[in-house]
């Protein structure tokens, strides 16, 4: 049996999708997500550097898309939390790089569905805050329904 992660596609999917929005404020230097080993020491950095902010995409969630417990349903909902953190002293407007972001996701395609017409990606509710450190952290989660059905060998 192949070992292959059903989140890696939406994650790889966000990732570009992000780059794509936000740069040259969020670029490969300053987004990270759960797949880079050394996140918390990278976040430390990117808070303590120049740019004084970065992005992550936090783990990965899947649930099942049918409302009954039918353990065979094999169509899920992904869903990652991206957060903007900024450090106390960075003057960077990160509230416009967050909310840039969120506007641009209502309006995307995961992937495309016959006789679908409406965006596929799912924004939660975006929320702000400021943590003890003076931190402040801009986020929301993306949800995509996707088939996690194992690939043919």
């Amino acid at each position: 049996m192949n070992l292959a992660p059903f989140s890696y596609p939406f994650l790889d999917w966000l990732r570009a999708q992000i780059l794509a929005c936000a740069a040259p404020e969020i670029n490969d230097s300053n987004l990270y997500d759960t797949r880079t080993m050394d996140l918390i020491e990278r976040i430390r950095k990117s808070l303590a550097g120049s740019l004084g902010y970065c992005a992550v995409l936090d783990l990965p969630q899947a649930e099942s898309v049918e409302q009954k417990e039918d353990t065979w349903a094999l169509l899920h909902t992904i869903s990652v939390t991206l957060t903007i953190i900024r450090g106390p002293l960075c003057k960077t407007d990160t509230t416009a790089i967050a909310e840039t972001l969120y506007r641009f996701f209502l309006t995307r395609y995961f992937r495309a569905i016959p006789g679908l017409f409406a965006p596929d990606v799912y924004c939660g509710p975006y929320k702000a805050e400021m943590d003890a450190s003076g931190n402040t952290h801009h986020y929301f989660t993306l949800s995509a329904a996707a088939d996690i059905s194992l690939p043919e060998d």
